[in-house]
Formats: C-alpha cells, structure tokens, sequence
C-alpha cells in the first residue's frame, strides 16, 4: 500500500525459495490490498520451478489482480547455485519464454523432454522482461521479452552498450508506454540508499555481496570491473554463503567484500548519497534510454527505507511527500 500510495508503478519481490519466503503467496496479498499498482517477481526464474508452473502463478496472479501483474524472469542465481544446480541456459530461457506463452494461448507447447498438452483454454498474457547483467541477456529480452531489467554497472559505457543490446530490433518503440503496454521497455534495477557512503555501504551490506556474486560474472572488464579488484571478486565468490543470500542474519558474506570492492560497487551499481546525487543519476539514466527505474530495497527495515525512497522521489519530482 505504501509504494501504490507513493505513485510507484511496479511492486517486485525476489524470488529465491532457498531463502526468501514464498514470493507467489506474498504477490497475491499484494495484489489483493492494492488497487492501481503492478505486481510481480524480479525476479523468477525456471530452474527450481517447471516453466509450466511460473506461468500458471502468473496467470493465476493476474486473474485476481485485474490484470496487474508485470514479471520479470531470469536465468535464476541464488534459486539454482543454492542448491548446487546450474542456472538455465539462455537457450532453456528463451524456450521457457515461448513455452509459457504458448500454454496462455491454451497451445500447449514442450520444455526439454517435457510436452505441455493443448488446452484450448486462453489465460491472461502476462508481460514478462527478462531480467540479466549481460550483452546475451540483453539480447534475449529483446528478442523474446516485452522489456529488459538491467541490475549491473551504472557506468555511461558499460550502460550505453547494454541499452543498445536491448534495443535491438525495436528501435523508437523502446521508451514508449508503461512497462505493461507492450512497448519494448529497457529499465534498470538498482540496490539504493538515500545515504552518503559510509552509511549506505553499512546498511547495502548483504545487496552489494549479493550484486557481486550475481553480475560479476564472465568477461569483468566488459561488466565495468577494475583489473586491480579483479581478484577482489574471485575471492568473494570463493567464500559466498548462498544461505545467506541478501540478508543480515549470518556475516559470512559481508565479511567476503573487500572494502575497496564494496567502494566500487556503491559508486557504479547503485543509486545513493544526497538528493542531487540521485538526481543526477537517474537524470544520466534518462539520457542513456533507460525507461524506469527499480530501485531495490534491502535494507534491515525496509518499510522505513521505501517510505525515505518514496520521500525523495516525490522531492525530486516536485511533489508534496504523501503521508
């Protein structure tokens, strides 16, 4: 209620059942105590879970909120690797993708070795960006998503390539529409704070390790990484305690993050500090193509960290704070 009251437009919960509590359960109480905003996860993923049935969720979601739900889906981090499983392939993503689709059309549709049999009966198309750090994943929302959520470097040339790679093949229809008017969107998830450093990387502990471990990946000097920390990261993946993924109960992760590693992260992957750096921020965003922003919450209090957030992007808007 608090971020509908706020004038947001997307309302996300991480969906790590290894974890986090069950994301379908707290979407639908979402749902039902709102009347305006989107629901939906950022994001899902198709490991852990048959496509068949995130797409039944979200279909069943989106029956009981009129039509309000907005998902994202991945390739699945903390969902799989928690468990010792690999995260889906792009290729298992993207036929995940059609399959899921096809089944709301009532087709049916296969998934690997397994055959979804036609229904004929038509469920609500869900629009579904998918969610990703990297060139490949960037692509494959353009290709087969409504939209992309980008959560890694901030930095004007690693996010001008990403922003290019989500347009492909959709030129001026990017940045057209709401996330859930079909317009090919490009948005950008981003851990914040409305500290300066200091404090920000206090209480961003577990989502700075947790960004480390998810988008720094691959090719580290295409994601924006520095040489020298580098072995910063390598390190961090080493000791990663997935148990303790993004939260404040066990310091093993947090204790993983180099202090310089930790530095690098606020400054390129978040959105934090005064309100004139947040405005030039998401002002920077704007002019690279973004659509919207996701601003992630993940904070030990986090009702009090999204009413801050709200407070600021209403300032920032030139509007009167709501409460």
């Amino acid at each position: 209620m608090l971020a509908e009251a706020g004038g947001l437009d997307w309302f996300g919960l991480g969906d790590s059942p290894a974890v986090f509590e069950d994301v379908a359960l707290h979407l639908s109480e979402a749902a039902r105590v709102t009347s305006k905003i989107c629901v939906g996860p950022i994001a899902t993923h198709v490991v852990v879970r048959h496509p068949l049935v995130v797409a039944n969720q979200l279909a069943t979601l989106s029956a009981l909120s009129a039509g309000r739900v907005v998902a994202a889906v991945a390739t699945g981090n903390s969902a799989a690797r928690g468990l010792g499983l690999p995260p889906a392939t792009r290729a298992q993503l993207a036929e995940a993708l059609t399959m899921m689709r096809s089944y709301w059309r009532g087709e049916g549709g296969t998934y690997g070795r397994s055959t979804v049999p036609a229904s004929s009966i038509r469920r609500p198309d869900v629009p579904l960006f998918v969610a990703g750090d990297g060139p490949l994943g960037m692509r494959l929302g353009a290709e087969l998503g409504d939209g992309v959520l980008y959560s890694g470097s901030l930095e004007p040339q690693v996010l001008a390539r990403r922003v290019d790679a989500a347009r492909h093949g959709h030129g001026d229809a990017v940045g057209q529409g709401a996330p859930w008017s079909r317009a090919h969107q490009c948005w950008v998830a981003a851990a914040c704070s409305i500290n300066g450093p200091m404090e920000a990387s206090r209480e961003l502990g577990p989502a700075l390790v947790a960004i480390a471990n998810r988008a720094l990946r691959g090719d580290l000097t295409e994601r924006g990484i520095p040489e020298a920390l580098q072995a910063d990261v390598a390190a961090m993946r080493d000791q990663y305690d997935y148990a303790a993924h993004g939260t404040f109960e066990r310091p093993r992760n947090r204790e993983a993050m180099s202090a310089a590693l930790a530095e690098h992260l606020l400054r390129s992957f978040c959105i934090t500090g005064s309100e004139e750096a947040w405005r030039d921020r998401l002002v920077a965003l704007r002019a690279a193509g973004v659509d919207g922003v996701v601003f992630i919450v993940n904070q030990a209090d986090e009702i009090a960290t999204l009413a801050a957030v709200i407070e600021r992007l209403q300032r920032l808007a030139g509007r009167r704070p709501v409460g």
